[in-house]
């Protein structure tokens, strides 16, 4: 009931929600070091690799590969989109997916039929769940193509430069 009494006096970034001045941008700075000190992070596995299959030259595959993201990032429109469902295939299935199904593979012989039965489940649940974000962000990559008007947050000049 709170978003739709306040919906229409909230800001989508949760942070320009916040009453001091000095608190949002306290806020804002800690996010940006945040992603600037873990952005090499998620590319780590990928870089090494790469250095494998091409015995070196570290500092030009890194490079490359920092480009390349920002290439991604530039040229996609609607970017928040192709993360989302990227987000939700991989990461629903390495959170929710991928320990259920592991965990009943190794030690489903142990469980109890109750127990067994409720993994199941939840494996199920987990499954449909990442199946309908995948499908929602599809969809809704489908309909800014097609020039259904733009969620709030979404830049409608990016689609219209391209």
């Amino acid at each position: 009931t709170g978003y739709y009494l306040f919906a229409q006096h909230t800001s989508d970034q949760i942070s320009l929600n916040l009453p001091f001045v000095w608190l949002k941008t306290f806020i804002t700075l800690a996010v940006t070091l945040k992603k600037w000190l873990t952005y090499a992070l998620p590319l780590e596995p990928v870089a090494v690799e790469l250095e494998k299959r091409t015995h070196g030259r570290s500092i030009l595959l890194r490079s490359g590969l920092v480009f390349l993201t920002v290439i991604l990032a530039i040229g996609l429109p609607y970017f928040g989109l192709f993360q989302s469902l990227v987000g939700s295939l991989c990461a629903g299935f390495l959170v929710l997916v991928f320990p259920l199904a592991f965990y009943l593979k190794l030690f489903g012989h142990k469980l109890t039929l109750r127990n067994r039965l409720v993994h199941v489940v939840l494996l199920v649940l987990s499954s449909v769940l990442v199946v309908l974000a995948s499908i929602s962000s599809v969809q809704e990559a489908m309909d800014l193509w097609n020039g259904v008007p733009a969620p709030s947050g979404y830049d409608a000049t990016l689609l219209e430069s391209t």
